[in-house]
């Protein structure tokens, strides 16, 4: 199924300025892979938890991409994440959080966006009164009753964190079905400077 959205998520975002993309949480590397093999221009860093790389670094070997994806092992939670990136992407991270180190998680990854560079959030994301769509309410309840501290968002909470982050021009596009989640994108200004 990733697969498939890897190549929706392509068409939603123009790329054409995109050199570096930071991958968090990447797992076995569908989006960079994907993502480097339409664009030829685009090199990618996946950050991820140390057992979790050592499988993905099966994957990107098979995909041979070993020359444009780097891979670094860490915890988001604690670790601060090396480099400067065009593109961040989250897929399917937030709703595994809590707010608040949802909160502090885009304030580091804002630190390490270049200026006009982009975050893309993808997820489950609910409207304000957190009911619709039916299949991310019904799945924040999941994460509810199985995780300490996850469900999904609504588009305002994960705003108030990018506007929070010092990012701006920040944006929902729902992907289309047979996919029931969506992009929330923010855009770090060109004149910010990194307070971190």
């Amino acid at each position: 199924k990733a697969r498939g959205d890897a190549e929706i998520m392509a068409d939603a975002f123009d790329w054409d300025n995109a050199d570096e993309l930071l991958d968090v949480g990447s797992g076995p590397a569908t989006y960079p892979i994907a993502l480097c093999r339409r664009f030829s221009n685009l090199r990618a860093t996946i950050f991820d938890l140390p057992a979790t790389i050592a499988l993905t670094e099966c994957y990107v070997r098979e995909a041979g991409l070993t020359s444009r994806i780097r891979l670094i092992s860490g915890d988001y939670r604690v670790n601060e994440i090396p480099g400067s990136y065009d593109v961040v992407f989250l897929s399917n991270i937030i709703h595994g959080e809590s707010f608040e180190v949802n909160q502090r998680l885009m304030v580091n990854l804002s630190c390490v966006l270049k200026p006009g560079g982009s975050v893309i959030v993808k997820d489950h994301i609910l409207d304000s009164a957190r009911i619709n769509p039916p299949v991310g309410a019904l799945f924040s309840l999941l994460m509810l009753l199985t995780t300490q501290a996850g469900r999904c968002y609504a588009f305002e909470e994960v705003e108030a964190w990018m506007s929070a982050a010092g990012l701006a021009h920040i944006r929902q596009i729902d992907l289309p079905a047979p996919l029931n989640s969506s992009l929330v994108i923010a855009t770090k200004e060109e004149h910010a400077t990194n307070s971190c």
